[in-house]
């Protein structure tokens, strides 16, 4: 589904489309950080992500650069999971059940 604009959106669509991008990236915030500290980050002389097995290349863990700024990203995607995240369950419950309360009239009005 193509979306042009935020305007053709229901103000449904956009609710669940704003809480999925919410829980999203606060998970990918609390992952990075913890990416970070487990000492699986490596960047060249360039500050180019790189491979463990790259010349001259460099781990980045704890109290580096990288780490103060995961730190701070998690610190913003912590309340984006812990709200969106249930408010995700509820829709997605929510719209089930009216699916299943509202499937058979479908069936016997429209055979």
């Amino acid at each position: 589904m193509v979306i042009k604009s935020k305007r053709n959106l229901c103000k449904q669509q956009r609710f669940q489309w704003s809480v999925e991008s919410h829980n999203n990236s606060g998970g990918a915030w609390d992952n990075a950080k913890k990416y970070i500290e487990a000492g699986f980050l490596y960047v060249n002389v360039k500050g180019q992500v790189v491979g463990p097995d790259a010349a001259n290349s460099i781990q980045l863990g704890k109290n580096s650069e990288a780490h103060k700024a995961s730190v701070i990203g998690d610190t913003v995607g912590d309340p984006f999971k812990d709200t969106a995240g249930p408010s995700l369950h509820v829709l997605i419950k929510l719209l089930s059940t009216i699916t299943l309360v509202l499937a058979p009239l479908y069936y016997f009005l429209y055979p």
